[in-house]
């Protein structure tokens, strides 16, 4: 065929691989391939700074109680949180860090729930993504929350869709442009040397 290599978009740890490392992609095309996530040649992007900006932003605005609201594709940004609490000397509570088995707006409604069923709520919320955040913002203005006086919100990724969200949404944005020349790159350097050892390469959120 005429395809000389292939960029995969896929959340992580859903590729399957053989035995010896290659993925589907390899096998089924016999071309190079690389990943925007977190294994094989892949670009993966890095929130591990935009996250601690985030929180520390939060606790100079006067906030005590900061919860994570993610799902199970989001448990490294769960990770990245909890480092980041530690980093900045604060408490890392499991109760505040809720990992929900559902995904997009379901997620941030199950997350809510589970976070304002605590005796002391959070007074700020970071979600996984933006759908998790206005899944967020949903419920609590359904619960007669007021946001932000009551409590921030802050999301992950820079969807488009967040932007008309009506109240508007603070969030951690993707560099997406320098995903894409990575990426790009990435597999042309491959394709030329398609023996050299796997690479990784983090663009900063």
């Amino acid at each position: 065929s005429g395809i000389c290599g292939a960029v995969l978009i896929h959340c992580d740890y859903e590729i399957p691989f053989d035995d010896e490392g290659h993925t589907i992609a390899d096998i089924e095309f016999d071309r190079p391939a690389v990943c925007y996530g977190r294994m094989h040649d892949c670009v993966y992007s890095s929130y591990e700074d935009a996250l601690y900006q985030a929180v520390l932003y939060l606790k100079e605005h006067g906030r005590q109680r900061i919860a994570f609201a993610g799902e199970t594709l989001t448990s490294d940004k769960a990770d990245a949180f909890r480092m980041m609490l530690k980093r900045l000397e604060l408490p890392v509570d499991e109760r505040y860090i809720h990992i929900s088995s559902l995904r997009f707006g379901q997620a941030g409604a199950d997350g809510f729930q589970a976070l304002f069923s605590l005796p002391e709520p959070p007074d700020a919320i970071i979600c996984g993504y933006d759908y998790i955040a206005l899944g967020v913002l949903n419920s609590a203005e359904a619960a007669d929350i007021e946001v932000p006086r009551e409590l921030a919100v802050i999301g992950s990724d820079n969807l488009r869709a967040a932007s008309a969200y009506r109240l508007g949404l603070s969030t951690i944005g993707d560099n997406h442009e320098r995903v894409a020349d990575a990426l790009v790159e990435l597999l042309l350097w491959r394709i030329a040397h398609p023996d050299a050892p796997k690479r990784q390469i983090t663009i900063p959120a």
